[in-house]
């Protein structure tokens, strides 16, 4: 921190420099002590170790004057892991004033416990105080992102991309969310941008990887999954995707190799879960639901990991009941997350539950701007339009808003039997019309 570099700035920028890395040192401590307390975390102790170095680093960051939230980490530290040793160091009386630092913790805090909304208007206040504060506005865009409020995250993304211009992070998390809406050639470009400033960076390679596959551009995603192994990513889940690829290009042989190898590593993270799923979702129901529930285990903080359980219960095995136990599990862990919500409608809708299932959507629905969202709201009550025909056109409405607001899956609206009650009126078809004829121009 008092090296050569800081040498040649006056004392203002040196302590800038210093309350930047500061910040870096305590979100580095929260993640791993995040990392220490999820179940069968390998070398949990090694990751505590992490934990209370990041914290010392800290605490040389911010010298002299050390904020109240550098020693309330490490009192949490100490009474979590049964560290005594650390009460010691840690002051009597600790600083009263809140600063933007504790504020910035807080937030992560409060992320890390999943409450999402609280951490949005922490972030929100400190970003309107600090405009160039880029680790705040990639947080609130992971905090809206989380909310279910995808342009809000896309603009913060954009905006803290500059405020970091060798930080891949922003550019990658733009390019998961255009990937997220099919705007896949959008997509690579983010994912291009992000290896532009960070060549190793091996989940972008990854999702580019993927990206390029569903553009059937089999050699560029060969050529990125094998990088990508190259560099360490989750070689379960990219030999998988390169086994996808290989298909694609016309050489089975080489597909099956990776299939084979895929098949034979022991699987580790959540990804590697994940990724035997999703290639087992055509075969033993037994096995496939095994391995989502591996993923879980792996870390029950991974929302995708539920969503894909409840998703395949649902739409594989049509069991919309333990569908629904699956996402309400989901939503135990971060109520706040409207994708959760929305699916628990649409369970509830298709289990002939109308009212629960209005309650939930209404609920998804109130605070975010996501068309699928939208979408999903269309389908609840085109659901529950089979008992109560009225319902026919407030499921119409939300049909146009998510249309309005950019969602173009059309196979997906095309093959959905969710919208089977609304499909057939001219209303409905003019919509998608026009929806079609805006996209193709």
């Amino acid at each position: 921190v008092n090296g050569e570099r800081l040498s040649n700035l006056d004392e203002s920028q040196r302590q800038a420099v210093r309350n930047d890395l500061g910040e870096s040192a305590l979100l580095l401590a929260h993640a791993a002590i995040r990392d220490a307390r999820t179940p069968n975390v390998v070398r949990s102790e090694e990751t505590v170790t992490k934990a209370i170095k990041w914290n010392r680093v800290a605490e040389e960051c911010f010298a002299p004057t050390v904020p109240a939230c550098v020693w309330l980490q490490r009192e949490e530290l100490a009474e979590s892991f049964d560290r005594d040793d650390l009460l010691a160091s840690i002051p009597a009386e600790l600083p009263t004033a809140q600063t933007d630092i504790d504020d910035f913790l807080q937030a992560a805090t409060e992320i890390g416990k999943s409450d999402f909304h609280n951490a949005a208007e922490t972030l929100a206040d400190l970003t309107d105080r600090q405009p160039t504060h880029f680790a705040g506005h990639l947080l609130l865009a992971m905090s809206y992102q989380s909310t279910g409020q995808p342009y809000q995250a896309l603009e913060r993304f954009r905006i803290a991309r500059p405020l970091a211009p060798t930080d891949p992070r922003a550019a990658y998390q733009c390019g998961i969310l255009m990937q997220r809406w099919g705007k896949l050639e959008g997509a690579e470009a983010e994912f291009t941008q992000a290896l532009a400033v960070a060549p190793k960076h091996q989940p972008s390679l990854h999702q580019r990887g993927v990206t390029r596959l569903r553009r059937r551009n089999a050699a560029g995603a060969i050529e990125d999954f094998s990088q990508a192994l190259r560099y360490g990513g989750s070689a379960v889940a990219l030999y998988f995707g390169r086994a996808d690829a290989y298909d694609l290009l016309g050489q089975p042989t080489d597909a099956k190799r990776d299939r084979e190898t895929a098949q034979g590593l022991k699987p580790v993270t959540v990804e590697d879960y994940a990724a035997r799923a999703s290639q087992s979702r055509g075969g033993d129901p037994v096995q496939a639901l095994a391995n989502f529930d591996a993923a879980i285990a792996a870390n029950p903080n991974h929302l995708p990991a539920w969503h894909n359980k409840a998703q395949y219960l649902a739409e594989t095995l049509s069991d919309n009941q333990r569908a629904l136990d699956t996402i309400e599990a989901a939503i135990e862990v971060a109520p706040d997350f409207a994708p959760s919500r929305a699916a628990k409608a649409v369970y509830l809708a298709r289990l002939n539950r109308r009212l629960e299932a209005h309650e939930e959507i209404e609920k998804a629905v109130l605070f975010v701007t996501d068309p699928e969202i939208a979408y999903q709201a269309a389908c609840v009550y085109a659901l529950t339009s089979k008992t109560e025909p009225g319902d026919v056109e407030k499921s119409l409405n939300y049909f146009r808003q998510c249309l309005r607001d950019g969602f173009r899956d059309f196979k997906t609206i095309e093959k959905d039997t969710d919208l089977n009650n609304v499909r057939n009126r001219d209303d409905f078809r003019a919509v998608v019309a026009a929806a079609r004829k805006t996209a193709r121009q």
